[in-house]
């Protein structure tokens, strides 16, 4: 289609160019309505999970922590472990090494 005389630039859309427009909104819109979607999920299900999960792992049971010391229960500060016991080796600078420093 020729341009008319004295313009420099004119812009014409044909019906082809309308397609193309709506198409890059209607390309746009999808992709803002994934994001609305994944926000919304993420609010639904992530954020409760996050503010419960911190709650839960306070109140759960830890069964690798006794109390030792004043805060144990009576009867539960260690066990005593009876038995027959033998050196199997010793290193004879360390005992010199100590005979001579409590001198």
């Amino acid at each position: 289609m020729p341009q008319p005389p004295n313009t420099s630039r004119l812009i014409q859309f044909t019906l082809s160019g309308w397609i193309g427009v709506a198409g890059a909104l209607a390309v746009f819109a999808a992709v803002a309505v994934a994001l609305v979607f994944l926000a919304v999920g993420l609010l639904v299900f992530l954020l409760p999970a996050l503010l419960v999960a911190p709650v839960l792992y306070y109140f759960w049971h830890k069964p690798g922590i006794t109390p030792m010391g004043d805060n144990a229960k009576p009867g539960t500060r260690g066990a005593i472990i009876e038995g027959d016991f033998r050196v199997l080796s010793t290193d004879k600078a360390d005992d010199k090494n100590e005979a001579a420093s409590s001198d």
